[in-house]
């Protein structure tokens, strides 16, 4: 029988949540197991079924026992890491040929720049975004896009990037609209451990485009048809952690979908414009 447990708003199964569990705290008994199931997680799950997943996790080498207490097996554990390691390097890592211009010479006339694939996009949004919040003045950082991807594609750096920005004070605030799925509340759970305002709205907007302001600059990019097609399906299918596609996720923000196209330029009416359409969707901000 397959258990299917919420936790922070996200589905995840039983061995997901015991593996959660052990991560944190071990060696651990069954009994132990049982009680921080019902505190952390509100699941109603008997002592059998408990047993039950661990000893599929022992047979399966995800778990060591011994004698009557659980912990995670080191081996496996490792494995798991240079899996990620591996997807990391040959996929998530890039040179990125083009370089933010210097904001004092970014005026109300569009810059255009193209990038092979969106991990250069991404990084080279993320660096101009850090050049134009350097002043230590209150601002608001406003961006709205179909799925938010950038947290799977490198975990560190978009945490990293948080912390930053609201170092710098900004208030961060993200839209991301169209259906959601089990990556989504990934996502939204993600920010909002991060302190950044993340919401899921329903409503369909222009997908081929990231939109983003921030004081009177405003940035688009433009993403291709091919590389919004896999980015909705990579979500789609994603139905738990254990779904999660990593080379298909790789792939779709290491390789060549076609040309992405960024443009930037300084206008106050249009960045408040579209910061307020952002704003609008979270309470107490117009």
């Amino acid at each position: 029988m397959s258990f299917q447990i919420f936790h922070n708003g996200i589905k995840v199964s039983l061995a997901e949540a015991i593996i959660e569990i052990i991560a944190k705290d071990y060696p651990l008994r069954i009994k132990d197991i049982h009680i921080k199931l019902k505190e952390n997680y509100s699941a109603k799950i008997s002592f059998q079924a408990i047993r039950k997943s661990l000893l599929s996790m022992v047979k399966d080498g995800k778990i060591i026992k011994k004698d009557n207490d659980f912990s995670i097996n080191k081996n496996w554990a490792k494995s798991q890491k240079i899996l990620i390691d591996s997807i990391v390097k040959n996929y998530f890592i890039g040179e990125n040929p083009n370089k933010p211009p210097q904001i004092n010479k970014i005026d109300n006339n569009f810059q255009s720049f193209t990038f092979e694939n969106s991990l250069q996009a991404d990084k080279f949004v993320g660096t101009l975004l850090l050049d134009i919040a350097e002043s230590q003045e209150k601002k608001e950082l406003c961006i709205q896009f179909l799925h938010w991807w950038y947290f799977l594609g490198h975990f560190g750096t978009e945490s990293d990037f948080s912390l930053e920005m609201q170092r710098r004070n900004v208030e961060l605030y993200y839209l991301s609209f169209g259906k959601s799925y089990f990556l989504d509340k990934m996502a939204e759970r993600f920010y909002h451990q991060h302190k950044v305002n993340f919401k899921i709205v329903p409503q369909k907007l222009d997908e081929n485009y990231e939109l983003i302001a921030i004081k009177d600059f405003v940035i688009r990019v433009r993403y291709p048809d091919n590389f919004i097609d896999k980015l909705k399906e990579i979500f789609r299918n994603t139905k738990n952690i254990n779904e999660v596609d990593y080379l298909a996720l790789g792939k779709l923000i290491h390789s060549k979908f076609g040309e992405i196209t960024l443009t930037i330029f300084r206008d106050k009416t249009v960045a408040e414009g579209i910061r307020g359409k952002i704003l609008s969707n979270f309470k107490g901000k117009k």
